[in-house]
């Protein structure tokens, strides 16, 4: 999605920048409202993703796979941000900001990964992509106005309720009705959090007229 829609991005940077503010935070809501279910589903259903995919001799990388699953609306986010730091010529920002997170990496795997292992490795993942969207968040606080409620308060209301209710089935129910009955709930949470709404509906169809008339 990111990849997709850089050129179209730093196209529309050029002709409207008015605009663009709301289809930046529209963007950032959907890649969370996408990232956040995979963390928190794929962390509490992790032992039986893990046992379904590998098997018995796998299992010692359930705990592992539980933490670093964590990790995927932090990349999402932080992959686009960084998209908007560079659209935004910020190309020297965007590079201090990967070459601080990377240099943290580094240090970090060196000190604790040999006393720890790869629970070191987890942890260190995810909170190298912490740092990375802080830093961008800092960059473009004043510059990009994001809807809190909606692109962040509002999912993580709607992913607590949609994991409370995944952890309450997953020793009772089959490890695919689990999933289904969260998705089920979370959807009508998204709608009645207003999170996505017709808006998103009307977006999503001026996006795809936009992405056709630039294609033809």
């Amino acid at each position: 999605i990111n990849t997709s829609l850089y050129p179209s991005l730093s196209r529309q940077a050029d002709q409207n920048q008015s605009s663009l503010n709301h289809v930046y935070d529209r963007i950032l809501r959907y890649l969370i409202i996408t990232g956040l279910p995979i963390a928190v589903g794929g962390s509490i259903l992790a032992d039986q993703i893990i046992l379904l995919l590998g098997g018995e001799a796998y299992r010692g990388a359930i705990d592992v796979f539980r933490i670093l699953i964590l990790v995927s609306p932090l990349m999402f986010v932080s992959e686009y941000l960084g998209y908007i730091v560079l659209i935004r010529g910020d190309e020297k920002v965007a590079a201090r900001s990967v070459v601080a997170s990377t240099t943290l990496n580094i240090i970090a795997n060196i000190l604790f990964i040999p006393r720890y292992g790869m629970m070191a490795a987890a942890v260190i993942t995810i909170i190298t992509e912490a740092v990375l969207v802080v830093q961008y968040s800092y960059v473009l606080h004043r510059k990009v106005h994001f809807n809190l409620w909606g692109s962040i308060i509002a999912p993580l209301i709607a992913v607590a309720l949609m994991g409370a209710i995944t952890l309450l089935l997953r020793d009772h129910v089959h490890f695919v009705i689990t999933i289904m009955v969260s998705a089920f709930v979370y959807l009508p949470l998204l709608l009645l959090l207003q999170v996505v709404g017709q808006d998103e509906m009307r977006f999503l169809r001026n996006l795809r007229t936009r992405s056709e008339i630039t294609v033809a």
